[in-house]
């Protein structure tokens, strides 16, 4: 059997889902009010559109009780439940939306309609309660989420909460802005909004946000939408945002602005420079230290940065593999001090050891041939192989799971059963068992994950006919051209629709993270991962790129002319 085998280099852990990427707020020091709202947007909005139906799976991270990980913590009530209790009915778990989909009717369509930010685990009769109305003080308690009060028009949760409403109230009102066809979410100091595309009450949240500060909870959530998303609520990181747009606060006459480390990816072995531009408006700068620890509550150790100008910056010195180091500049002049966001970084681990080719996993036969377990119809049989590393670019991620590829055509991809999210064109290295789970062949029981770089170019499409999906293309990128929807009703077959170009019909997905209405009749040329479950094949749709209406790309020609 033919192995590559790679000698000891560096690269990063993408397990690590506590970033909070430095400089990521670069823009936003000393803005206040429309402006600073505005920058906030530009850096919020371009994020990964997931299904609104796929939450369910992710609050298994996102609301996870501490305490029994099989249980996630319900908004209002507070009680810990299991994480599988749906369907949405009685005291059963429910995706609520805590800006109301009614207040704007965007329903649970995505981006406004599943954006994890808004959407939190809630007891179904409670949620029944609450319904759409807005957020004030005051009401009757409720008989079952007794630390939440009600009127006609309003609802009050639970004082351990009301914060983390009033950050999700204000996110909805600064990632939806009426561009690219969304909504323009406006939060107001009134209630009885609906159906506006407003939301209440502005007084009482902005009090709800400087009462109940974020804590462990509402960071991990945060930085799980990250991991899964791929943005943030920037008023988890700084509550003080809210006060600056909306509650006329003034910026600090400190400015710590584009914050960058050096070098990108930290190693062991060398210190990491924090550097910043800190400016202020009433003074010169005195001084300006770097506060660092090991975790986000602890920044014991602290390091005096040096000036060039108004660029500052410090050395943290070197740190082992696996850790994350967390810190914060705070910066003074005469009279005034300012601390900047707390960021983090990751040092990576070093990979030794041996990577097996995909192509070699997949063997070239329907069982792969290091496959540990197998599970279909006849139970579960263990080969007993052992764990295998590989590595690939990632062409497809599904929440639960993704694919990589390592080169092009057949025989070459390979699906991840992990929820670890990296983006499309990371390219990676996962370590795992091999199974062969009712006929396809996966990576699961990931042990370890590492991210080598982003944005690498995806393997070239390989180009299939509907007919020839088979065993050799399973997990690879493939591309079907000129083909007839010949069955557009997805939405009474698992959200599956169906082309034929005349070799043989072929199932498209709509998937967990992107969905198309198709026409019957309407030819399309339609690209992504083939997947095989239930026994058939199908394209799992990743973006809007992934379907396009059917063009020839050639210009007619003149056949004939007859003069009359």
């Amino acid at each position: 059997m033919k192995r590559i085998f790679y000698l000891l280099f560096i690269i990063t852990l993408a397990l690590n889902i506590n970033a909070q990427e430095t400089g990521y707020y670069n823009g936003a020091a000393g803005k206040s009010g429309d402006e600073l709202k505005s920058i906030l947007n530009d850096i919020i909005q371009d994020h990964q559109t997931l299904s609104y139906y796929s939450a369910k799976a992710f609050f298994k991270e996102s609301d996870k009780d501490p305490n029994n990980p099989d249980n996630v913590i319900l908004v209002y009530t507070g009680r810990s439940q299991g994480i599988n209790d749906f369907p949405n009915t009685g005291d059963q778990l429910n995706r609520e939306h805590v800006w109301a989909k009614s207040h704007g009717d965007f329903g649970t369509e995505p981006p406004m309609g599943s954006d994890y930010h808004n959407l939190k685990p809630a007891d179904g009769s409670v949620n029944s309660s609450r319904s759409n109305l807005d957020f004030d003080n005051g009401g009757v308690t409720h008989p079952e989420a007794t630390g939440c009060s009600y009127d006609n028009n309003s609802w009050e949760p639970r004082d351990e909460v009301k914060g983390d409403i009033a950050r999700i109230i204000f996110y909805m009102a600064t990632r939806y802005e009426g561009e690219n066809g969304e909504q323009d979410l406006v939060v107001v100091d009134e209630v009885d909004t609906y159906p506006n595309a407003e939301h209440g009450k502005l007084s009482a949240l902005l009090d709800w946000n400087m009462q109940d500060p974020p804590d462990d909870f509402e960071r991990n959530r945060n930085n799980v939408i990250f991991s899964w998303q791929h943005n943030r609520n920037p008023f988890i990181d700084n509550p003080e945002y809210a006060n600056l747009i909306w509650n006329q606060a003034t910026p600090n006459a400190i400015t710590i602005d584009n914050i960058a480390k050096t070098p990108e990816t930290p190693s062991d072995e060398t210190p990491v420079t924090i550097s910043a531009n800190i400016n202020s408006n009433e003074g010169n700068i005195n001084s300006a230290i770097i506060k660092w620890g090991n975790s986000f509550e602890t920044l014991d150790n602290e390091i005096t940065m040096s000036a060039d100008g108004d660029l500052f910056s410090g050395d943290i010195p070197a740190q082992p593999e696996a850790s994350t180091i967390y810190y914060q500049i705070i910066a003074q002049d005469e009279t005034n001090n300012n601390t900047s966001i707390t960021y983090n970084y990751y040092v990576p681990k070093t990979f030794i050891g041996t990577l097996v080719s995909i192509n070699d996993i997949q063997g070239q036969q329907n069982v792969s041939p290091m496959a540990d377990e197998i599970v279909d119809a006849s139970g579960t049989q263990n080969l007993n192989y052992g764990e295998v590393s590989t590595s690939g670019i990632v062409t497809g991620n599904y929440g639960e799971f993704f694919f990589i590829q390592n080169g092009e055509g057949a025989w070459n991809g390979l699906m991840v059963y992990n929820g670890s999210n990296p983006r499309i064109g990371d390219s990676v290295i996962v370590t795992g068992i091999i199974k062969e789970y009712w006929g396809v062949t996966e990576m699961a029981n990931v042990s370890d994950f590492y991210h080598i770089a982003s944005n690498k170019i995806l393997p070239e499409p390989t180009v299939i006919n509907t007919g020839d999906a088979s065993e050799q293309y399973e997990s690879v990128l493939v591309k079907v051209i000129n083909a007839n929807c010949t069955n557009d009703n997805y939405q009474q077959n698992h959200f599956m629709w169906e082309v034929n170009d005349g070799s043989g019909a072929l199932k498209i997905h709509n998937s967990s993270i992107y969905t198309y209405d198709p026409t019957e009749s309407i030819r399309y040329t339609i690209t992504g991962p083939l997947n095989f479950n239930f026994d058939e094949f199908k394209i799992e749709l990743r973006n809007d790129n992934d379907v396009n209406v059917y063009s020839d790309g050639s210009a007619p020609e003149i056949s004939e002319v007859t003069a009359s």
